[in-house]
């Protein structure tokens, strides 16, 4: 075998387990991967269950109030006035939600804390005997 034929063959060779080795590396690359879980991400999911959270409050309390007027136990005056509290709450809910970054803990605090509050209230006036 001559000189220039082994050259040409080990040049050959040399290319072919180059460009092996660089498909291999190209298809590492290309190969999908789990993406991976942002805070960004982890946060708008626990955005979106807090707010879930404080809309299941929000609905339970509205039906607590309908039916303590239903039976009774709440005036329609009472009523009335307990409903405008809560959409007070409501609607602060959503002017927070509208500020595109989310519930903060303290707007969460906050509306938490007024949702106790009228919880009580509600809970207060079903019981108090009181049905003018």
């Amino acid at each position: 075998m001559t000189t220039a034929s082994k050259t040409t063959k080990t040049l050959l060779a040399t290319l072919i387990m180059s460009a092996g080795l660089t498909s291999m590396s190209m298809a590492a690359h290309a190969a999908p991967t789990h993406p991976p879980i942002h805070a960004s991400s982890q946060a708008e999911r626990q955005d979106m269950r807090q707010s879930t959270d404080l809309n299941d409050r929000i609905t339970s309390l509205r039906s607590d109030l309908n039916q303590g007027q239903r039976s009774g136990r709440i005036s329609r005056k009472e009523a009335a006035r307990l409903t405008g509290r809560l959409d007070n709450i409501t609607t602060l809910k959503r002017s927070y939600e509208r500020s595109g970054r989310g519930l903060t803990h303290n707007e969460i605090r906050t509306l938490n804390a007024k949702l106790d509050t009228l919880s009580g209230q509600i809970r207060t006036q079903k019981l108090d005997h009181n049905r003018h």
